[in-house]
């Protein structure tokens, strides 16, 4: 419990300005490699809203961006209905991973972003898996980010009790090369107890991440490992 309230600490003083120097660093994320990406929705969203995530450029040509759907209700009908939510995204992707030729991302927005997290704490040692030369994974919005996701801070926890028993987050050896996105105040990857802002960020950030430009020398950046983190300020007057 120290350790997380340390880690939510530092959080903090990111979002005031006041942390340590986290230098920005260029961030590959597959733009222009000619990948099929393939595209896990949010909650209750279609693949093609996400298309234009990210400014639209992991999807840009010669890159090809595919849906991945699935019965993507997450905890929001209860739990029964949560578990064959999750249970039917991983077993999309590993169709969409084993079926897919070639070089290719993996991309999900929230309960997709989850989905992605459950795939490489299952497969990240899998030997028969595809090698990280050819697979590679954009995340965005999980309320699994760590240290400051809303599985971890938020007051509601429970209602991820159904999977706590699987752990969460992404495995520290992962030899897949991840790039984890939140928008700062978006209050299901970035929920900082007792700040209205992770309330708001909530609905008003957390749906839309299309105008995130993971260029943007404003953005923290730090690597651990393979996984790169990116922590996008919010708009200008928004707080």
């Amino acid at each position: 419990m120290t350790k997380r309230l340390a880690m939510i600490a530092l959080a903090l003083l990111t979002a005031f300005g006041t942390s340590p120097g986290i230098a920005h660093a260029d961030i590959d994320y597959g733009v222009g490699s000619g990948a099929t990406v393939g595209v896990l929705p949010g909650a209750f969203g279609l693949p093609e809203m996400e298309f234009p995530f990210l400014q639209g450029k992991p999807c840009a040509a010669p890159n090809r961006c595919v849906g991945i759907p699935y019965m993507n209700t997450a905890e929001f009908l209860g739990n029964d209905l949560a578990v064959r939510s999750m249970d039917d995204g991983l077993a999309k992707l590993e169709q969409w991973i084993a079926n897919t030729p070639g070089k290719k991302i993996a991309m999900g927005h929230s309960l997709g972003a989850s989905v992605i997290y459950s795939w490489l704490r299952k497969h990240s040692n899998d030997p028969s898996a595809p090698p990280p030369s050819e697979l590679s994974f954009i995340t965005m919005g999980t309320p699994e980010h760590q240290p400051t996701g809303y599985i971890y801070n938020g007051p509601n926890q429970a209602m991820y009790d159904y999977r706590r028993a699987q752990g969460f987050g992404i495995p520290a050896n992962t030899p897949y090369h991840v790039v984890d996105v939140c928008r700062q105040w978006d209050g299901w990857c970035y929920w900082i107890p007792g700040d209205e802002r992770s309330k708001r960020g909530q609905t008003e950030l957390h749906i839309d991440y299309t105008k995130v430009n993971l260029d943007d020398p404003a953005n923290q950046v730090s690597v651990n490992g393979n996984v790169t983190e990116v922590l996008v300020p919010p708009p200008p007057g928004w707080g």
